[in-house]
């Protein structure tokens, strides 16, 4: 009888190690897709961070660039009617009628203003296009330096998803 009430708490406690070790193993699991959606999770908010970093840097390039593009029509602008005006007073001082100078004067210095903001254009987008240029193809120089490996990023990135499980499992 006693054998047999051994054998018995035996079985059950195999019964018991075996729920035992299936919960264990389910835990596990659950662990791993845990983690796995935090890691998802982090690399997504990092590479949200990454391109709204981006756009930002873009806008504020952009911003700039219009900020240069209306200082360069304006100052063209004023310079070549500057230049228009100076023509036509260079026609009065050559002994031209002063009715047919003052008569050009306008469309001389209409004429500059329009050829000074196309020169500031063409100078602006020169400018540009060379910028562009250089950033398209950098020189690459001796001393390069090596980008970090992934696996530095994929580690830290499963420590942030370490914490973030262990906070989550706190709260």
């Amino acid at each position: 009888m006693m054998e047999a009430e051994l054998m018995h708490q035996r079985d059950v406690a195999k019964e018991m190690v075996h729920e035992l070790r299936r919960q264990l193993e389910l835990q596990q699991k659950r662990e791993r897709v845990v983690e796995h959606r935090a890691l998802t999770a982090e690399l997504r908010r990092h590479q949200f961070e990454v391109s709204l970093k981006q756009c930002r840097h873009h806008l504020q390039h952009l911003e700039a660039n219009v900020k240069h593009h209306i200082v360069s029509i304006l100052l063209g602008g004023l310079l070549g009617a500057l230049f228009g005006w100076l023509v036509a007073i260079i026609l009065i001082v050559v002994d031209t009628p002063t009715f047919v100078a003052m008569f050009l004067m306008g469309p001389f210095v209409a004429g500059g203003a329009i050829f000074g903001v196309g020169l500031g254009l063409a100078t602006r987008q020169r400018k540009l296009l060379a910028v562009h240029k250089r950033i398209q193809h950098p020189v690459v120089s001796a001393k390069s330096t090596q980008p970090p490996a992934k696996r530095t990023v994929l580690r830290t990135a499963m420590g942030c998803a370490k914490d973030a499980l262990f906070e989550y499992m706190r709260s």
